[in-house]
């Protein structure tokens, strides 16, 4: 059977972790909870667990962040999960048949269900329409994290061939409107990073109108209008994600600026 190894990124994420582990310690060999700062019971119930190796580091961004998990995992292929995604039967039985078959693609992708607030499936959720089919298994020696590409939504590079895994994952996110607005920020305060970094304009006609876009968009143009207030709300989400990157990017670089300013007077 061939090695697989297995790593899940937390933060306060007591609600799924017992379960997302006990559905997935019998395929792997070990896996690794990388936690970035929990103050809940996340560690005490990884550490349940007896192939759990639990390690701490502090979240400078997503593609660091999962470079670093793979970097610690022994074997040559790494299944990940996000600490709210939960595998269904059918994809348990397709991994472990994986591992007796052998691995044939670079990265396997995998359906991926969204489940937001009250327990509702939707159609959209910016910056994805759903369902998505994310890279949830991969060959660490012929992909990685690109990490200068995107500090929110990572990009995983090298890889030449992929497969769909049987089965699929349901993503509960977003479960309360405070997880909603943390979420909010911790988000926009990456992708203001970004605009700066690939150097994307912040002309105020870009700061005015974009948000109304992502709005109209992500609520007509992805459907979220068929998910009736819970779309609206999503929407909102689209509209306030976008002008926030746009206001914090734009404040970023007055700081910048003032500094390089004040440096050159000095």
């Amino acid at each position: 059977m061939e090695p697989l190894s297995a790593y899940i990124l937390t933060c306060n994420s007591e609600e799924y972790l017992g379960k997302i582990l006990a559905l997935i310690e019998p395929i792997v060999d070990e896996i690794l909870v990388l936690d970035s700062g929990s103050a809940d019971r996340t560690r005490e119930i990884a550490e349940s667990f007896t192939k759990v190796r639990w390690q701490q580091r502090a979240l400078d961004d997503f593609s660091s962040q999962r470079n670093y998990a793979l970097a610690q995992c022994a074997a040559r292929h790494v299944l990940f999960l996000d600490s709210d995604e939960i595998p269904d039967d059918e994809l348990i039985q397709g991994i472990l048949r994986l591992r007796q078959e052998g691995f044939s693609a670079d990265v396997y992708t995998v359906q991926r269900d969204w489940i937001v607030l009250y327990g509702k499936k939707i159609h959209s959720l910016y910056p994805l329409s759903t369902p998505d089919f994310p890279i949830r298994l991969l060959d660490k020696a012929k992909s990685g994290y690109h990490e200068t590409s995107n500090l929110v939504h990572e990009t995983l590079t090298g890889y030449e061939s992929s497969k769909v895994l049987p089965g699929r994952l349901r993503h509960y996110t977003f479960r309360t409107r405070k997880e909603i607005a943390r979420k909010l920020k911790l988000y926009s305060d990456l992708a203001a990073k970004d605009l700066l970094m690939h150097r994307k304009s912040l002309h105020w006609l870009h700061q005015a109108f974009n948000p109304f876009i992502a709005f109209i968009k992500w609520y007509f143009g992805k459907g979220g209008f068929k998910d009736g207030r819970t779309g609206l709300i999503f929407a909102a989400y689209a509209f306030n994600y976008t002008r926030e990157k746009y206001r914090k990017a734009a404040k970023l670089a007055k700081g910048e600026a003032w500094r390089a300013n004040h440096s050159n007077l000095t």
